[in-house]
């Protein structure tokens, strides 16, 4: 098992890269036997209100800053050849299609209150009208389509200006800079309007900045607040493989990552806003649970959709735990993969626990744990080596202690416990 994008050798039982996330050269076969996984309810309405809000409008132009020096690298989907640009400061830029400058059609340029994609002059002076169509990849849509879609997902716009403007919406009506993401661009080039189409021209922009997540959550009646601060090339690295992750039974290990800088500094803050606890303190345990319940939605989903074809155009598409720190959701595999690797990471045993239909996390306590009681809930624990496992609804949309799921889930494991019917299990971080 091969990566062609960073040059990793994988286990030969490896389906994605374990350095770059890339899916590694290999034919393997989804399994379709978790399929469903997480198909449980969301709120449309809150995912909305955390997603940037970024409005396509026609601005007047302010002063652009320009680039340092850059050099070539290979691997964009779109494209073999990308090129990079170094801002400063770990911020970069990777170009591919007419963005490249070998063909110097298209710009991208950073400027005070938005980012703009500028037609090369001397080619606009060709024509005479246009007609722009933006992707944003890192923006949820109910479209499964990922060629060339305006981001508010209405039409292209059609203008004789030969640059886009592209800003966000802040909170007092300004604009701003709308911050870290991939951009997919298209220009379509007139005679004049109404015109023949003359030519068209299309390219990428990957713009690296800093990404912060902040959060605020209750527990045990107080309130708990913690940010989060990383690159948005260390999510960009993981999004590489694609957008069909389905992988077997076995690769399940592979998506947990304990030592993720990510979650690393999100164990951190959790033990920060904690404060100092004593040796055996299982009320710690509950607490980060509480903190992905509470901090991470379920996307939204309709009877013909679910929440990952919501997010990715794709059936099933498992994330690593810094693609749902990004996105700030996620179905019930991917909460209980970063909860996993959060446990882990704060010293805990613990694993992703498979259900018919369901996933959730599993931790290890004492066995005289008591969850207590919550309408709705019934006790769900697993015995493995010697230990106790609890296990932990990480899509509950309010606090639900370890040790107890769903009325459908804890059925479903017991039917599956009851037929040996090699629909559920325990999987550990590698």
């Amino acid at each position: 098992m091969f990566c062609a994008r960073c040059g990793t050798r994988g286990e030969e039982r490896d389906e994605f890269c374990r350095s770059c996330g890339a899916r590694l050269c290999a034919s393997v076969q989804h399994d379709p036997s978790p399929g469903g996984l997480g198909r449980r309810g969301g709120s449309a309405v809150r995912l909305a209100a955390i997603l940037m809000t970024i409005t396509l409008l026609s601005v007047i132009a302010a002063a652009s800053i320009g680039w340092p020096a850059a050099g070539p690298q290979g691997g964009d989907a779109e494209d073999k050849t990308v090129y990079s640009v170094d801002l400063g400061g770990g911020d970069g830029l990777l170009l591919s299609g007419d963005f490249l400058p070998e063909r110097a059609a298209l710009s991208f340029e950073i400027r005070q209150d938005e980012v703009a994609f500028v037609l090369d002059p001397q080619k606009a002076s060709e024509y005479g009208y246009y007609s722009w169509s933006l992707y944003q990849w890192d923006h949820a849509s109910s479209n499964s389509t990922r060629v060339y879609r305006p981001y508010s997902g209405e039409e292209p716009i059609n203008k004789a200006e030969a640059t886009l403007h592209y800003f966000m919406v802040m909170g007092d009506g300004s604009h701003g800079v709308p911050g870290a993401g991939k951009f997919t661009v298209k220009v379509s080039c007139f005679e004049s309007e109404g015109g023949r189409e003359v030519a068209a021209y299309t390219g990428s922009v990957t713009y690296i900045t800093s990404v912060e997540r902040s959060y605020s959550w209750s527990f045990g009646g107080e309130t708990y607040e913690m940010s989060v601060e990383f690159s948005y090339g260390d999510y960009d690295a993981r999004r590489s493989g694609g957008y069909n992750r389905w992988p077997l039974q076995d690769s399940y290990p592979s998506f947990m990552d304990p030592l993720d800088p990510v979650v690393l500094e999100i164990a951190s803050g959790l033990e920060a806003a904690y404060g100092p606890r004593a040796e055996g303190d299982e009320r710690f345990a509950d607490f980060v649970l509480s903190f992905v319940q509470l901090c991470f939605l379920y996307p939204p989903y309709t009877t013909a959709m679910n929440a990952d074809m919501y997010l990715f155009g794709s059936e099933e598409h498992f994330l690593y735990p810094v693609e749902t720190v990004f996105w700030g959701a996620g179905d019930c595999e991917d909460t209980a993969i970063l909860a996993a690797s959060l446990y882990v990471a704060l010293g805990y045993d613990a694993a992703l626990l498979i259900l018919p239909e369901h996933a959730m996390v599993a931790v290890a306590l004492d066995e005289s744990h008591s969850p207590g009681a919550v309408q709705g809930f019934e006790g769900l624990t697993v015995s493995k080596g010697g230990k106790t496992y609890f296990a932990g609804e990480t899509t509950a949309e309010r606090y639900v202690p370890l040790g107890l799921a769903s009325a459908t889930a804890a059925a479903g494991f017991k039917k599956a416990l009851a037929s040996d019917s090699g629909l559920y299990g325990l999987y550990f971080p590698e």
